[in-house]
């Protein structure tokens, strides 16, 4: 955490002294004025916007997902673009988050937040992708304590790609765990003990 934050105020001094960065506006997407690639581009790669449509059957136990496009491998082999978060808030809209810390710094530290979520997401995981789900209706869920009202018990899905993609979960009043890819493509993993300040990511 402490490399993090040394590294968010090495770019706080950077970004003071540079006077082509002095009009830009460090929200995620950063974007400078007569310029034509943002300091976002240069350094995690464009945004990749999410345009996912879903279909779920009448049962729920599967559904489909479309409208996706394809993250370029460029992007994908770009080990710095893997720490962003392209789909996730941006640090424009958190304003509770460091609030009194200057515009650069607040916008390093926050893709430092969720490290590897962009990894996750397209390079490991398949949110880039169009494809079908099935598994424990309703298919989409995560965790059956997500539902209202929450329930405790198994989740599972596999995402139906050329090699299939397994996610199980479960959950009740004493834990919570997953891993897999979620339905939405994610993959990701999860461990936590309620009450007990126990908590693997």
């Amino acid at each position: 955490m402490r490399m993090i934050a040394a590294l968010a105020m090495a770019l706080g001094i950077l970004t003071a002294t540079l006077p082509a960065h002095a009009e830009c506006e460090w929200g995620s997407r950063v974007t400078c004025p007569g310029t034509d690639v943002s300091p976002y581009q240069t350094f995690f790669g464009p945004a990749a916007p999410d345009r996912s449509q879903w279909s779920q059957s009448p049962g729920g136990q599967s559904a489909v997902v479309s409208g996706r496009q394809p993250v370029s491998m460029v992007m994908k082999l770009n080990p710095l673009w893997w720490f962003g978060n392209d789909n996730e808030q941006t640090v424009d809209q958190a304003p509770w988050y460091m609030p009194g810390a200057p515009q650069p710094v607040r916008w390093l530290a926050w893709q430092f937040r969720n490290p590897f979520q962009n990894f996750r997401s397209y390079v490991v995981g398949v949110q880039d992708q169009n494809y079908r789900v099935t598994g424990r209706a309703p298919v989409t869920t995560v965790q059956r304590n997500d539902l209202s009202p929450p329930e405790d018990g198994w989740q599972w899905s596999v995402i139906n790609t050329p090699i299939p993609l397994p996610f199980v979960s479960y959950s009740d009043k004493h834990v919570v765990w997953y891993a897999g890819w979620q339905p939405s493509g994610f993959f990701g993993f999860k461990f936590n003990l309620s009450g007990k300040g126990v908590q693997v990511w």
